[in-house]
């Protein structure tokens, strides 16, 4: 299992923004990010679990994840990240992340359907981790972050569901997120209004 080289850079911010420096726990794993990184290289997934893991124990966050979002940039997630911002809706855009998403994490299956009023965007990455809640968190929140980037402002969700027990502090989610937050759910899926979803951006 491995995940697109650039995408890793979203990870080293993320620990840069607790005040932590990264190169230590990257070094552990006998990973040196040199930039520009080389999108054709890929990166065993095991390593970056690894790192994510130690990141949050030294942390002390529990929504680690929820914070890997504010460091992202649609270029970490290569040519995925340009056809992302370049769909003609929303809509479009969650169909390549359905069709492309593998490009980035070659475990992750991203399914999208139509549900009661809204577009249902469903996250599943078929493999254990050290951390799965960073990881889940992380993958629906960095989605999020990436509608909003297309859509401006006026973005809404409808709700999210989490596979993972509630936190203990849920303030960053409802910060983050903004809408019903479902937890121990079979799931981790984006609840979108269907309003949101083909309208032309």
């Amino acid at each position: 299992m491995s995940v697109f080289a650039p995408s890793v850079i979203n990870l080293w911010k993320t620990i840069e923004t607790y005040g932590l420096d990264p190169k230590p726990l990257f070094a552990a794993e006998d990973l040196v990010l040199k930039l520009p990184i080389d999108p054709g290289l890929r990166v065993p997934w095991e390593k970056i679990d690894r790192i994510r893991a130690k990141a949050v124990e030294l942390s002390g966050d529990e929504a680690f994840g929820i914070r890997s979002a504010s460091a992202l940039q649609p270029s970490q997630f290569g040519a995925l990240g340009y056809a992302w911002q370049a769909s003609l809706t929303l809509r479009k855009a969650c169909s390549r992340l359905q069709r492309f998403g593998r490009i980035v994490n070659d475990k992750v299956v991203a399914g999208v359907e139509d549900r009661d009023g809204c577009m249902v965007v469903t996250m599943d990455i078929n493999t254990e981790s050290r951390c799965e809640f960073a990881r889940d968190d992380g993958a629906l929140a960095m989605v999020t972050r990436m509608c909003r980037l297309i859509t401006g402002d006026d973005f809404r969700l409808h709700a999210v569901n989490f596979k993972r027990k509630q936190p203990l502090d849920l303030k960053p989610y409802f910060e983050f997120f903004g809408c019903q937050l479902n937890f121990e759910q079979d799931k981790n899926q984006l609840l979108i209004p269907t309003a949101f979803v083909d309208e032309v951006l």
